[in-house]
Protein backbone atom coordinates (compact mmCIF):
# COMPACT_ATOMS: atom_id res chain seq x y z
CA UNK A 1 0.00 0.00 0.00
CA UNK A 2 1.36 3.95 -0.94
CA UNK A 3 1.86 6.57 0.88
CA UNK A 4 -1.09 8.10 -1.23
CA UNK A 5 -3.43 5.15 -0.47
CA UNK A 6 -2.93 5.25 3.18
CA UNK A 7 -3.89 8.67 3.24
CA UNK A 8 -6.81 8.56 1.86
CA UNK A 9 -8.30 5.54 3.31
CA UNK A 10 -7.16 7.52 6.82
CA UNK A 11 -8.67 10.76 5.72
CA UNK A 12 -11.78 8.64 5.14
CA UNK A 13 -11.81 7.49 8.20
CA UNK A 14 -11.31 11.06 9.94
CA UNK A 15 -13.67 12.77 7.95
CA UNK A 16 -16.10 10.12 9.93
CA UNK A 17 -15.04 11.34 13.31
CA UNK A 18 -14.86 15.13 11.65
CA UNK A 19 -18.47 14.69 10.91
CA UNK A 20 -19.14 12.87 14.62
CA UNK A 21 -17.81 16.22 15.96
CA UNK A 22 -19.75 18.80 13.68
CA UNK A 23 -17.11 19.37 11.36
CA UNK A 24 -15.98 18.92 7.74
CA UNK A 25 -12.35 16.99 6.63
CA UNK A 26 -11.86 20.79 5.10
CA UNK A 27 -11.95 21.61 8.95
CA UNK A 28 -9.12 19.32 9.80
CA UNK A 29 -5.51 20.87 10.49
CA UNK A 30 -3.55 17.89 9.14
CA UNK A 31 -0.49 19.06 11.67
CA UNK A 32 -2.11 19.44 14.26
CA UNK A 33 -4.01 16.89 17.30
CA UNK A 34 -7.03 15.57 16.70
CA UNK A 35 -7.49 15.57 20.62
CA UNK A 36 -6.75 19.56 20.31
CA UNK A 37 -9.01 19.94 17.54
CA UNK A 38 -12.09 18.79 18.89
CA UNK A 39 -12.18 15.93 17.25
CA UNK A 40 -11.60 13.29 19.49
CA UNK A 41 -11.53 12.24 22.60
CA UNK A 42 -9.07 9.79 24.78
CA UNK A 43 -11.75 7.55 24.47
CA UNK A 44 -12.93 8.17 20.85
CA UNK A 45 -8.82 8.75 20.30
CA UNK A 46 -8.43 4.74 21.51
CA UNK A 47 -11.31 3.46 19.21
CA UNK A 48 -9.23 5.09 16.36
CA UNK A 49 -6.66 3.21 16.86
CA UNK A 50 -8.31 -0.06 17.18
CA UNK A 51 -10.36 0.81 13.87
CA UNK A 52 -6.90 1.48 11.95
CA UNK A 53 -5.40 -1.61 13.16
CA UNK A 54 -7.94 -3.51 11.86
CA UNK A 55 -8.35 -1.41 8.56
CA UNK A 56 -4.66 -1.53 7.78
CA UNK A 57 -4.11 -4.73 9.48
CA UNK A 58 -1.44 -3.46 11.12
CA UNK A 59 -0.26 -3.79 15.60
CA UNK A 60 0.75 -0.29 16.89
CA UNK A 61 3.44 -1.10 19.23
CA UNK A 62 2.61 1.76 22.13
CA UNK A 63 5.98 0.88 24.12
CA UNK A 64 8.07 2.90 21.90
CA UNK A 65 5.98 5.67 20.94
CA UNK A 66 5.04 8.86 22.44
CA UNK A 67 1.22 9.16 22.18
CA UNK A 68 1.25 13.01 21.34
CA UNK A 69 3.79 12.10 18.48
CA UNK A 70 1.05 10.47 16.81
CA UNK A 71 -2.43 11.99 17.67
CA UNK A 72 -2.13 14.27 14.03
CA UNK A 73 -3.62 13.33 10.70
CA UNK A 74 0.03 13.33 9.24
CA UNK A 75 1.13 11.81 12.07
CA UNK A 76 -1.32 8.89 12.05
CA UNK A 77 -0.22 8.37 8.43
CA UNK A 78 3.46 8.54 8.97
CA UNK A 79 3.05 5.61 11.46
CA UNK A 80 0.70 3.73 9.41
CA UNK A 81 2.81 3.82 6.39
CA UNK A 82 6.06 3.00 8.59
CA UNK A 83 4.31 0.11 10.11
CA UNK A 84 3.05 -1.43 6.85
CA UNK A 85 6.65 -1.37 5.57
CA UNK A 86 7.96 -3.02 8.44
CA UNK A 87 5.76 -5.99 8.58
CA UNK A 88 6.64 -6.60 4.40
CA UNK A 89 10.56 -6.66 5.65
CA UNK A 90 10.79 -10.44 5.82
Amino acid sequence: MTTKEVNEQLSGIVEAKAKAAGLTLADVDPKESLLTQGILDSISFLELILELESTFEVQIDFENLDPSEFTSLIKLGELITTQLSQQSKP
